[in-house]
């Protein structure tokens, strides 16, 4: 397995997953994205200084997308993430996130501070994070909140 930083080259694939019928529905807008507005949300996104896009390649073969985005007032990060449609069920949901952090801890030389939030009936997305040390802050109406810190492993 190995994690690799999106590229421009990338942008028909993850446009691609983003607009699988299953991946819309798990996502907070399930709307399909045109292509315009993704283009344009992919480039800002490689561009943008506080944005990572990363690729988990499975014996050459791409098989999903994990993306840190930090925000504004608390500096954490935000994470999302989403698994190829043939290769879900097999546990690279968790090893997409693990190695996910792991290079932004790297990328920063500690691990920051990371946040997700998964809508309730995605409890497969709730079972991945919390596999990999995220802990459950809240459950709102729609999604429930789990937060990852460095803390959480002292």
């Amino acid at each position: 397995m190995n994690l690799r930083r999106a590229q421009k080259e990338d942008l028909l694939l993850l446009f691609d997953w983003a607009n699988d019928p299953e991946t819309r529905k798990a996502a907070f807008n399930s709307e399909q994205i045109p292509i315009e507005k993704h283009t344009s949300w992919f480039l800002g996104k490689l561009a943008h200084v506080d944005s990572d896009i990363y690729i988990l390649e499975y014996n050459n073969i791409s098989i999903g997308q994990v993306r840190f985005d930090k925000r504004e007032e608390d500096g954490a990060f935000l994470i999302d993430y989403s698994i190829d449609l043939k290769y879900r069920g097999r546990g690279f949901g968790s090893e997409i996130i693990a190695l996910g952090l792991r290079a932004q801890t790297e990328k920063f030389g500690k691990a920051p501070t990371f946040v997700a939030f998964v809508k309730k009936q995605n409890v497969a997305s709730q079972k991945c994070f919390l596999k990999v040390g995220f802990r459950q802050e809240s459950s709102e109406s729609e999604f429930v909140t789990y937060k990852y810190s460095e803390r959480y492993e002292k």
